[in-house]
């Protein structure tokens, strides 16, 4: 039951065409659903207010001199270059509607603990994590920041095929976290209408 759009998010021009796409399919069905056209104008059909930001190229797990760059650049354009174009995308309506918006950035806590062996996914979750903390520091800057939360997401370790073959040198210290469990944070943030990092 799930409607998706397939994009490559590190591709600027295909991100602003999802966009425009998501933004006229919306449109199309909130009129099919016949709502009046007072309320439709109210929301501003098709313009989303919730931005999550969790994809990842896949782990490389090898040394820095190991890795192509190529591999380097893959894993920065995902993982960096991909939020920003989100972000440049969708922000701007979420400004200046009335009902805001929120945005979700899924870094790591590899952003700040960094192992050997996955030097360009540590150094493109530091990159998030530093573009998150800016962004929130320009909304705030612009007096927006009660209109447009943003929440930063530092998980450990996740059970997903992203980390196959990845071993967690500690258990106790690094659990391995479930996704449904990070996915549940996450809603209740946004349902709660703040800000701030998990």
């Amino acid at each position: 039951g799930v409607e998706y759009y397939q994009c490559d998010i590190g591709d600027r021009r295909a991100v602003e065409g999802v966009a425009k796409r998501i933004e006229a399919d919306v449109r199309f069905l909130l009129i099919l659903d016949k709502m009046d056209f007072y309320f439709a104008d109210q929301i501003q059909l098709g313009k989303p207010s919730v931005l999550i930001n969790c994809a990842a190229a896949p782990v490389h797990g090898v040394p820095l001199v190991s890795l192509s760059a190529d591999a380097w650049s893959r894993t920065m354009r995902t993982n960096l270059l991909g939020p920003f174009h989100m972000i440049r995308a969708f922000l701007p309506h979420m400004l200046r509607s009335s009902r805001g918006g929120v945005i979700v950035n899924v870094s790591s806590v590899l952003a700040h603990l960094t192992p050997a062996g996955l030097s360009d996914y540590s150094a493109s979750k530091a990159a998030l994590s530093a573009l998150h903390r800016s962004l929130e520091a320009e909304i705030r800057a612009a007096g927006q920041d009660h209109k447009v939360k943003t929440i930063l997401v530092e998980p450990g370790q996740l059970a997903t095929p992203l980390f196959d073959g990845i071993e967690t040198p500690n258990h106790f210290f690094a659990p391995v976290v479930e996704p449904i469990h990070v996915a549940k944070e996450i809603v209740a943030a946004i349902d709660a209408g703040k800000g701030g990092v998990i």
